[in-house]
Formats: structure tokens, sequence, C-alpha cells
């Protein structure tokens, strides 16, 4: 029996137990949750021959277990997996059924399971769901599995396979996923009526513009060769290390960054989970000016390289995230035993290897960092680091969540009103929703981070109950605004024709 037969067979199990439990409607909420696991392994079965057909040959491994581990990408291939094997006729309809289908199950099978602690209701899981949610659940799971049983074996080219290697690895990225769900990309869909046809599509859309990105940091990085009399000569060179818990470092991503820049450039180490920063300074730094001008340049990289990949680096990551106990033994029966903090202090970030387009996104933030001078400019990107900073003190003898959290939305707010998406006058808060809308589908997130922000208005905001993952979602907030105001302000500088 091959792994998917494996995962079909436990999904079929899954439904014989969600049905017994929903006949006479006692556990409603528990046989939605059966019902949606048995989804993640039929989904899972999907990501396994899809993962075979697409032959990833670099940490395909690695990779591979954190897919099998996100519950809502197997939901989606679950949901979407006949699409892509060709066994259903793709419709409006079918597009609207579909769309964002796989996060509300996932958060509703949430709500039937953990009884919120910062619900002033105190609401019962088993409340939740109702019967009728279970066995619509149960129905559309038994029709996937029905649907498995059916299909044929899969037959690609290399450039469908090509093209589904892209898409598997796209999805994983944020803001490319906006993109791909987004109404203008399924309206496509819905036009050209083929998967392999819009994933094609896709692919071209972005690799046009991850060109024109790279054609556009390139421009900016690269400055006419002064003459010999204007010349400096090279005086100092400044090393630093970096550390990360969001991206893994691989020496081939870093050779666009050293091809394209002068005087700063990045290294990998036989740990890959930091790098090392060259810094060349000239001559023209003095003695006196050299500490602050390297201060500077350093902060000016690692605010731009956090913005551009929406991750974490820092010189130093926090260490005792969950156990503060080196041994645990039990004396009677002279065994260790490992008790662990729940939830460990540290964020998530799934972002993966730190890619050449997370760099050529450094590249375009790192010119438009407000100069040494420019004190007034330079308060939102200090609060950026600051926010940063605190998430790498962050451990089980100091939390500064709530701390980090008001950092990263000062910077938001402070960004958005130097780069004009907010006059400065009048409330924030229809502003910040605004934002947020074009990001978060779930409105009770939404309505959580507009209650932060409410608090974080008044004169001596308090936030309870704050998590890390919440701040860092603020911190992508922060870097999707920036992210997107640089690339604006690089598109018109090109288009003036400045140099």
């Amino acid at each position: 029996m091959s792994i998917s037969d494996a995962c079909l067979n436990h999904a079929k199990d899954l439904l014989q137990a969600a049905q017994r439990l929903c006949k006479g409607n006692p556990y409603p909420h528990i046989s939605y949750h059966l019902a949606t696991l048995a989804l993640e392994e039929i989904g899972k079965s999907q990501l396994i021959i899809v993962n075979y057909c697409a032959s990833f040959k670099e940490d395909s491994s690695e990779r591979a277990t954190k897919w099998y581990e996100d519950h809502e990408k197997k939901l989606f291939w679950a949901l979407w997996g006949p699409l892509f094997c060709g066994s259903e006729v793709i419709t409006d309809k079918k597009l609207n059924e579909l769309e964002g289908l796989a996060k509300t199950i996932h958060e509703t099978r949430l709500r039937g399971l953990y009884v919120d602690p910062l619900n002033n209701s105190a609401q019962n899981p088993k409340d939740i769901i109702t019967s009728d949610n279970a066995r619509m659940l149960i129905a559309l799971a038994k029709k996937r599995l029905r649907m498995e049983g059916r299909k044929a074996a899969i037959s690609l080219s290399e450039d469908e396979r090509q093209n589904l290697s892209w898409f598997l690895l796209a999805t994983n990225d944020i803001e490319k996923r906006r993109i791909i769900f987004g109404r203008e990309s399924f309206e496509k869909l819905a036009g050209l009526g083929q998967v392999s046809a819009w994933v094609e599509w896709l692919r071209q859309k972005f690799d046009k513009a991850e060109a024109e990105g790279r054609a556009m940091a390139e421009k900016e990085l690269q400055r006419p060769a002064p003459s010999e009399e204007e010349a400096d000569k090279d005086k100092w060179k400044l090393k630093i290390r970096l550390f990360t818990n969001s991206h893994s470092i691989r020496p081939k991503p870093l050779n666009w960054w050293n091809n394209s820049v002068n005087g700063l450039n990045i290294f990998p180490t036989n740990n890959r989970s930091e790098m090392i920063i060259e810094i060349t300074l000239s001559n023209r730094v003095s003695t006196q000016a050299l500490w602050s001008v390297g201060w500077y340049m350093a902060r000016r990289f690692i605010a731009s390289l956090n913005i551009g990949s929406m991750g974490f680096f820092w010189w130093y990551m926090p260490e005792q995230v969950s156990r503060y106990y080196e041994r645990l033994r039990d004396i009677e029966t002279n065994l260790d035993f490992n008790i662990d903090r729940n939830p460990t202090l540290r964020i998530d970030w799934k972002r993966g290897i730190l890619s050449e387009q997370d760099l050529i996104n450094t590249a375009l933030c790192f010119p438009f960092f407000p100069g040494p001078d420019e004190k007034v400019k330079q308060e939102p990107f200090d609060n950026y680091l600051r926010g940063l900073g605190l998430l790498s003190k962050t451990d089980i003898h100091m939390q500064f969540e709530a701390n980090a959290f008001e950092c990263f939305y000062n910077s938001l707010r402070g960004g958005m009103r130097q780069y004009g998406a907010w006059n400065g006058t009048g409330s924030f808060i229809p502003i910040f929703y605004n934002f947020m809308s074009e990001f978060m589908t779930s409105s009770e997130d939404m309505y959580k981070y507009l209650k932060y922000a409410e608090i974080l208005e008044t004169p001596k905001p308090n936030i309870q109950g704050l998590t890390l993952g919440e701040v860092g979602t603020m911190k992508i907030l922060c870097d999707t605004f920036f992210n997107k105001t640089f690339r604006h302000l690089s598109e018109n500088r090109h288009a003036q024709g400045v140099q």
C-alpha cells in the first residue's frame, strides 16, 4: 500500500467515526473535527502526489514536512485537488464556493475544540457547531473521498511539472498567495477554464514582475564610477554576524546581492540560521565618526532585510523559549524527563529559504531608508527596530509581547503618516481598518486587532492577553506597507529618469 493510499484509508476511518458520533447529535463539534481531519488526510494524499509530480530536488523532505503539518494547506489541496487533476469543470460558482473555504473550515474547527479564554461570554465549543454544520462537512468529505477513488493517474509534461513546482512554492509566500487567490486571478481562472493554463499565466505574471523588480533594484544600487580625483579609497571593513529563526540561509541566493551591491556583502556560514555581513567604508569616514556611521549602516541594512524578507533577523535570537533548566531526571527510574512551556515563545514565520526575491525586496527598501541626519523621518524605523530588539529579548524570563506590538503599531502609524497614506489628522483607526481589510479575511481577527489599536490610542495603553503570534502579524503588516511603498517610490523614480 502506498503512503497516499494509507492517507485515504485513514480518511475513510475518520469519516466513519464522524458519522457515528453525528447520529443522535450529542457531539456535533467532535464530528466536525473528525470530518476536518478526514479532509486533511485527503489533502495530504494530494500533496504527496503533487510533491512527487513536481520532482522537488532541494530540501524536499524539509519542505514537505512543513506542508504536511500545515492544516490550512492540507485542507486547500483537499478542496482544490480535483481542479488541478482536471476532474471538475471550473465555473464562477465553484470558485466562489472554494474561496477562503479552507481557512473557514480550520477556524470553525478550532472554535469547536477550544474554549477561548479571551471571550467574555465563555461559550461552550459544543454550542458553536451545529449538527447541520457537521453533516454538511461530512458530506463534502465523502464526496471528495469518492472522487479520489475514481481519479485517473496524473501525467504531466516537463513544463507542467515546473509550473506545479512554482505554484507549490509561490503559495507559501504571504504576499503572492494574496494575489494568487485574489478576485482578478480567479476571474482569469474562470475565463481560461483550465488550471494548468491559469498556473502558467500566474507564473509568467510573477516572473515579469520579479524581472522588473530586479532591474529596478540593480539600477538603484549601481552608480556611475567616480573619476580618479573623486574616488574614495576603501579603509574600513566592518563585520557583523546576524541570526534568524525565520529563514534558512543558502549560498546561491546571496550571489545576486554580492554581484549587484558595492560595499556591502553577505556570506553564509556552516550554520543555516546565521549570516555574515561585511560593510566597507571609505577613508572619508574619520575615526571619530566610524562608530556612528557603521551603526547607521548596520541598522539601515537590518531594517531593510527584515522588511524585504518579512522575516526576523537580528544580532541574536532568544534562546530559553521553553525551558529554564539544563536537565531534569526522575530519581526513581533514573530516566530523563522533559517539561516545556506551552506554547513555546517562538513565532512560526513560515518563510523557508532566504530567496533572491527576498534580497531584491531588501535592495528596493535600502535606498529609501532615511539618511542619518533625517531624525524625524527615521522615527517609524526607530520604532520598527525597537520592536525587533524586544522580540529578540522575549523569552521565559522576560516577555515583551505588548511592548513589541506597540512598537510595530507605531511604526506602521508613523510610516503611513510619513508616506501619505494618512494625513495625520482625525482618527488613525479607520485607516488601520482599511489597510487590514486588504489582507485579513477573518472578521474576528480584524475585530481583535482593532481593539488592540483602540487601546494603543489611549493615553496609558495596557494590552492584556496578547500572543507572540499576534506580534508577528503586526510586524508583517508593517513589512507589507513599507514594501509596497518603497516599490511605488522606486517605480516613480525610474519613471522620472532619476538615477
